[in-house]
């Protein structure tokens, strides 16, 4: 009894028990024989169990006859290996292939989703300018509540009235020398003051994160047409 098999791709055979056991097929190798419906692996074949374990001698394959120079160009016609037989299963083949595939799809759906969540939350100037009016407004509002701050500008603007006042004025200043530029996913705020340039916000996932406070009051402190309203 003659089986093909196969391995490396591409079917191969037929061989004989004998030829079998002299090339190393394993128990998941497919094999298929005159009767048989389907590609079966090799351990589920009677014939084949005294070859998977090792108790039928191989026997030395002549080598593959070539064919003549010029045969297959002469005739014009493919040459069919199948021999009627049922064929091979491409699909195991094809499996690792269509794997990578599906993982770099999903790798490139989570990241186009990543950068569309990015792109539709990232912060606007309005959301930096109320970030930082924020900042310093808060600590005018610490300052306003010391009671040894000496400043009667101060005294003469405290309570709600005197916050709105300087909200206002923070606003109107940060508005004037603070700069937003957006890069789609993050954006981020510079404050352009005294012929420098520093970055004093940052915005990503609708969040803006301030820094470097000290640059934005000091240019407040200075453009501020009441003296001493924000002075610190």
């Amino acid at each position: 009894m003659e089986f093909f098999i196969y391995r490396d791709n591409k079917q191969q055979g037929p061989y004989t028990p004998e030829q079998l056991a002299g090339m190393g097929i394993t128990s998941e190798t497919l094999v298929w024989s005159e009767g048989m419906e389907q590609w079966t692996p090799a351990w589920q074949v009677t014939e084949l169990k005294d070859v998977l374990a090792g108790k039928v001698q191989a026997r030395p394959v002549p080598p593959p006859i070539p064919p003549q120079a010029g045969q297959q160009e002469e005739s014009g016609q493919p040459q069919d290996t199948t021999d009627g037989q049922p064929a091979a299963p491409e699909h195991y083949a094809a499996q690792p292939t269509d794997r990578r595939h599906r993982h770099t799809v999903i790798w490139l759906a989570v990241a186009a989703v990543m950068f569309f969540a990015l792109l539709m939350t990232c912060p606007d100037e309005a959301k930096h300018r109320d970030a930082v009016n924020r900042e310093v407004m808060e600590a005018v509002r610490n300052e306003m509540g010391r009671p040894d701050t000496g400043s009667e500008t101060i005294d003469l603007l405290g309570g709600m009235f005197g916050q709105a006042i300087a909200s206002q004025l923070v606003d109107a200043i940060v508005g004037q020398f603070m700069e937003v530029d957006n890069y789609f996913i993050f954006s981020v705020g510079t404050l352009h003051y005294e012929g420098k340039s520093k970055t004093v916000s940052f915005g990503v996932l609708g969040h803006v994160f301030t820094f470097d406070s000290q640059d934005i009051r000091k240019a407040v402190d200075n453009e501020s047409p009441l003296p001493g309203t924000m002075a610190i």
